[in-house]
């Protein structure tokens, strides 16, 4: 999988240095990007309350 990151990276490098040569437009996503696109950041307090409800845990006090 890396190398694939590594290959579309570089094109992506490529054509855009010949976009902006040219005037043209630019790729803004990665490939990596488009295949796993990011999750939103969770909280330390909503990952713990996931974690809890998850396993059935009870928390006391």
């Amino acid at each position: 999988m890396l190398y694939r990151a590594y290959l579309t990276d570089a094109a992506m490098a490529l054509t855009n240095n010949v976009a902006h040569a040219l005037g043209g437009q630019c790729v803004e996503r990665r490939y990596m990007e488009l295949l796993a696109p990011r999750k939103p950041e969770r909280s330390a307090q909503e990952i713990a309350r996931d974690v809890i409800r998850q396993a059935g845990l009870e928390v006391i006090g």
